[in-house]
């Protein structure tokens, strides 16, 4: 690529841009692979003569043959893969230092691991009367039966071992220019079989090794072989053939004399048989392994970081544990909790998928034994009774869970809704199985230092359960799991669908479940499972674990502390954990508060999405201080037209007029298409002649008027006690703040706790004593108030002393006895918390007996009247000073001045 400087711009030169691509070995030979020539290619390396090698002791020596490779038509496509390919920018003369360097990628190719093909040994079994043919034949002369039966057996089996490694990445290096040494590098390796001293085995031997560590729902870890499939045909072909031949074999013999001719015939019968009987069987295995990628080595400027696949799901084959050892050879393993280990139906839909049954209508249920083992919710059947064949779905079991609900696609539900009725017996088969297939959903993670697999002595895997997870706060460095990070995510299946383009929903609210839990199905009136609004299992909330962090020191007590070897978790519970039976996963009981089973102990909620579009996408959410944020979809619900912070989905709205020529948009979450189809053509209508970011506007004529009125449908219903203080809302002079207590000292009905001008209070008076040069007292306070708001504080003093003193408040002077402050307001400001903190100090001067008396008054921004503490100071001459009883955290009843 040329950039033509020299033509742009005056002595300007050329410059050359481009890059070289370099296919071959460090020997200079073609690193190319192919892996299968065509076939019948003269040239497929592959093809060599089989030759059979049969011996015969009379007949003449054959020698025949057939073709390699068995089973080609089970062989890889041809192509051509390159082992090793160089990258680089075009050389620039003069430049080594600063140039750009070589990027050298390598792949496995069919060369290290190939296609390979073996068969048995033919297994023959023949069987004939031979060895009594000349018998029969002897006595076929004489007319008895000749009989001869020939039966033979061929079987033999073949196999075809293909496998995914070619083009799989081997390593990248990237070099600097000039430089031998890689400045990066990343290098795979995959599970291969290692050397075995039993079968002298090489290691790396072009054979991937998938017997690995797996995981079960229940907890049980076992090795188990993943990623390989079985495809095993067998032919069995019989050939048979029989002859019978019957006749009679006549001779006549005329022997002449001179006066007669005798005659002799003779007449034997042919009695001959001939039965032949073949039977050959063939069996072809194919078979074609998945490559597992054990570990992933990146280097960058002399650091090395690797990441290790442990285990894995024994149902999916998705890894669950990993093992993470980063530049300073610290080891950190990541466990991730598939979901569908607790929330059962995101697992495999081939749990009953196709199942066939009866069901037996009995009351408002249909009958079947056992009916959760084959059924689960959300399965839509395809059932016939009577003459009538149509779709249901299952939206109910009872109690004994041996009975479900059926409902059909208008959401009446059977034997239960008004006018739908079936009292015959039902033939079924599930043609969509409400296991979801959302295996690959994670509901938690767990980051440690030290490995949650454990063997016991006779190096058998121990179960993983809840307690492998637990840790103790009184657990002893040696037993610290050594926790660095935890997350849960919790999910759902029901999503209320959103008020518009026609979508059934069910209003007066809340999207989540809970809200719904005594609901009955046949209140909802639309099939929820149709709509999207069930049966889609998608995150919800999601959890944080915060709790101290310990220290593990290593070796002595005295040894420094090392800050890369602490920060594990002092405690921790699981948020899901394995249930009695050992076959579920759930919430774990210790992390439910028992007071409100809605609250969570131990884990800190970060965030929830409140709900998702029956499309898809997700709408609207919030985060751990209430605060929610939407958006809006158009174009067919793919793209965000609006977004928003701080408002639900149902108090937003927006419209560009840019997407109207779109389905699915005249009854839209907020737009003017109504105004614009029902206005013809001469009226309100889209114009590109003007458009402020787009391409267009809503033009509205002189004198006509756009209209769009929102009803606010399906908005949550309403909570009597919204703060949870325990005080309905219609009696809370605070609804929306906790007020248990109610004080209202202006008598204005509005709670102190949420009233702009509410009362200030003292607290936390703490009274002392202080003898130096003279004798003070001190009395801190605090005052709470409105956040951000203002008070006063007026200064009393009674009974003037002989004596001189002074008073502070927070170090500052207020006054001393020659300007005698009695009556002096000080202003005060509260903090953003409403808390103003203040420490007032009387100090006297030892003179003859004095007695000084002081107080604070603490008034509201209207300068009323709150609270008065008093402060007490008596100076003795030459005998230091005490002071007078006073009230402790007396706090006077409101009143004016």
């Amino acid at each position: 690529m040329n950039d033509h400087w020299d033509d742009m711009t005056a002595g300007g030169a050329l410059q050359t841009y481009g890059q070289t691509y370099k296919y071959t070995l460090e020997d200079n030979s073609s690193s190319g692979v192919a892996t299968f020539e065509p076939n019948d290619s003269a040239e497929n390396p592959f093809v060599e003569p089989f030759y059979d090698k049969g011996e015969r002791l009379i007949a003449p020596r054959e020698v025949s043959y057939v073709e390699k490779p068995f089973g080609k038509a089970f062989f890889p496509y041809s192509k051509v893969t390159y082992s090793r390919v160089s990258v680089k920018n075009l050389k620039r003369p003069n430049i080594t230092r600063h140039a750009t360097g070589e990027v050298i990628t390598e792949f496995y190719t069919s060369k290290d691991f190939p296609t390979k093909v073996d068969y048995t040994d033919i297994d023959s079994h023949y069987s004939s009367n031979q060895n009594n043919v000349l018998e029969q034949l002897i006595g076929g002369l004489f007319g008895l039966p000749v009989k001869v039966k020939n039966e033979f057996t061929l079987s033999q089996g073949y196999v075809v071992h293909t496998n995914d490694m070619d083009g799989k990445m081997k390593s990248q290096n990237v070099f600097q220019e000039g430089v031998s040494t890689p400045i990066s590098s990343v290098t795979y390796k995959y599970s291969t079989k290692v050397k075995d001293n039993t079968n002298n085995q090489l290691a790396n031997a072009g054979i991937l090794n998938n017997v690995l560590p797996t995981i079960s729902k229940n907890g049980e870890i076992k090795d188990r072989e993943i990623g390989v499939d079985y495809d095993v045909i067998t032919d069995f072909r019989e050939a048979y053939s029989k002859s019978e031949t019957k006749g009679v074999n006549a001779n006549v013999v005329a022997i002449p004399f001179t006066l007669f001719v005798l005659i002799i015939w003779t007449a034997f019968p042919v009695l001959t048989e001939q039965e032949n009987i073949a039977h050959s069987v063939i069996t072809t295995k194919t078979v074609h392994t998945t490559s597992v990628l054990k570990e992933k080595i990146a280097t960058d400027l002399g650091a090395k970081v690797s990441t290790v696949n442990e285990a894995w799901d024994a149902e999916t084959g998705q890894v669950i544990l990993t093992k993470t050892i980063n530049e300073f050879d610290d080891t950190y393993y990541n466990f991730n909790f598939p979901a569908y280990w607790a929330y059962n139906n995101m697992g495999q839909a081939s749990k009953n998928l196709g199942v066939k049954g009866t069901l037996t209508p009995s009351g408002d249920y249909f009958m079947l034994p056992n009916a959760d083992k084959y059924l689960t919710l959300g399965d839509e059947l395809i059932v016939s009774y009577g003459n009538t064949t149509e779709r249901l779905w299952v939206v109910g079991f009872n109690n004994e869970h041996t009975g479900i609900l059926l409902m059909d696609k208008d959401g009446s539900v059977a034997n239960k809704s008004e006018g739908y009725a079936i009292q015959e017996d039902i033939d079924f088969k599930i043609v969509r199985s409400g296991y979801r297939n959302q295996q690959m959903g994670n509901m938690g993670a767990i980051t440690m230092m030290s490995n949650p697999i454990k063997k016991d002595v006779d190096n058998n895997y121990l179960n993983i359960n809840t307690a492998t997870f637990s840790q103790l706060a009184s657990s002893s460095a040696s037993d610290n799991l050594r926790i660095v990070n935890a997350s849960a995510v919790g999910y759902d299946d029901f999503w209320n669908c959103q008020c518009e383009n026609n979508l059934p929903f069910i209003p007066n609210a809340n999207v989540n479940e809970d809200v719904l839990a005594n609901l009955a199905i046949e209140e909802y009136k639309f099939n929820p499972y149709l709509y999207n609004a069930s049966g889609e299992w998608r995150a919800e909330k999601s959890y944080a674990y915060l709790t101290e962090r310990t220290d593990v020191k290593e070796g002595a007590s005295t040894v420094r502390k090392h800050t890369r070897k602490e920060g594990y978790f002092k405690e921790f519970i699981p948020f899901y954990a394995l249930e009695t039976d050992g076959t579920q996963w759930a919430v774990n009981s210790e992390v439910i508060d028992e007071q409100t089973p809605d609250e969570i102990n131990y884990w800190t909620f970060a965030s929830e999405v409140t709900q998702y579009s029956p499309y898809g996408a997700e709408i609207e959410n919030k985060d751990a201080l209430d605060r929610y944020s939407s958006a809006q979809y158009g174009y067919n619900f793919t793209l965000p037209t609006a977004v928003t912070s701080n408002s639900k989905y149902r108090y937003m709205g927006a419209d560009n007029f840019e997407d109207y020529s779109f389905l699915n948009t005249r009854d839209g979450h907020f737009n003017f298409k109504d105004n614009v189809d029902d206005d013809g053509d001469g009226g309100i209508q889209i114009s590109t002649d003007q458009a402020h970011t787009g391409h267009s506007s809503l033009l509205v004529p002189n004198g006509d008027m756009a209209t769009k009125e929102v009803e606010l449908l399906g908005i949550e219903a309403e909570d009597a006690d919204v703060d949870g203080d325990g005080i309905p809302n219609k009696e809370d002079n605070c609804p929306y703040t906790w007020n248990k207590n109610q004080k209202d000292y202006d008598g204005d009905l509005i709670g102190d706790v949420c009233d702009d001008e509410a009362v200030p209070e003292v607290s936390n008076v703490i009274k002392t004593e202080r003898l130096d040069h003279g004798c003070s007292k001190q009395m801190s306070f605090t005052v709470n108030g409105t956040p951000n708001g203002k008070g006063y504080i007026k200064f009393h003093v009674y009974e003037e002393p002989r004596g001189g003193y002074v008073i502070f408040l927070n170090g500052d002077e207020i006054g001393d006895n020659a300007d005698k402050p009695n009556g002096k307001v000080v202003e005060i400001n509260f903090d953003a918390t409403g808390k103003y903190f203040g420490e007032f100090e009387l100090y006297g001067q030892r003179k003859d007996k004095s007695y000084l008396k002081t107080a604070i008054e603490l008034q509201d921004s209207f300068h009323n009247y709150v609270s008065k503490e008093f402060l007490t100071l008596t100076v003795y001459k030459n005998k230091g000073c005490h002071g007078e009883p006073y009230q402790d955290n007396k706090l006077f009843d409101s009143g004016i001045n």
